[in-house]
C-alpha cells in the first residue's frame, strides 16, 4: 500500500491535469467489462471509478501481439502491465476487446504490444517496458514540452 501510494503521489507531478494512477483487480475490471460498464480503471472504491471507454493497450510478449515500434496509439488510452514475475494475466488479455474499432460508437480497439528485444530473453522489468510504452506513446502525442524552462 505505501508503494501504490508513492507512485501514485509521482504520477501527479506538479501540475493537477495529469490522470490519477488508479489500480483495481483483475477480477473486478472483468467483471465490470462484462457488465458493459465501459470502465477501464478504478480507485479503491466505487466513487473513484472513471467510467470513459478509453480503449486498452496492454504490454506483454503473447501471440498476436503487435510490436511497439509500427503501433500507432489512439490520442486517448489506457496502459496496461503486469506484475514483474508473470505479466498481464491470461484472464486480463482475453478480456480485452481485440476486434476492429467499433464503428457505432468510434472507440477504439485495445491492444496487445510487445517491446522488440533482440537475443533469447525477451522480458524486461516492469517499470522498463512502463517507461518505454509510455516514451513511444508520447512520442507519437507530443503534447505541450513542460521540461523546457521559459
Amino acid at each position: 500500500r505505501e508503494t501504490i501510494a508513492k507512485i501514485k503521489r509521482a504520477a501527479r507531478g506538479l501540475q493537477k491535469d495529469y490522470m490519477p494512477l488508479q489500480t483495481c483487480s483483475v477480477a473486478q475490471w472483468l467483471e465490470r467489462r462484462r457488465e458493459g460498464e465501459g470502465v477501464v480503471a478504478c480507485g479503491n472504491s466505487d466513487a473513484n471509478c472513471d467510467s470513459r471507454q478509453l480503449p486498452v493497450i496492454a504490454v506483454e510478449t503473447v501471440a498476436g501481439a503487435q510490436p511497439l515500434s509500427s503501433f500507432q496509439f489512439p490520442e486517448q488510452c489506457i496502459l496496461m502491465v503486469g506484475s514483474e514475475d508473470s505479466g498481464v494475466c491470461r484472464e486480463a488479455i482475453e478480456g480485452l476487446e481485440l476486434s476492429l474499432s467499433d464503428q457505432h460508437t468510434g472507440r477504439s480497439a485495445d491492444a496487445v504490444v510487445y517491446i522488440p528485444l533482440p537475443g533469447v530473453h525477451h522480458s524486461l522489468n516492469v517499470a522498463t517496458a512502463l517507461a518505454i510504452a509510455l516514451y513511444e506513446y508520447r512520442r507519437q502525442w507530443p503534447g505541450e514540452d513542460t521540461t523546457r524552462k521559459a
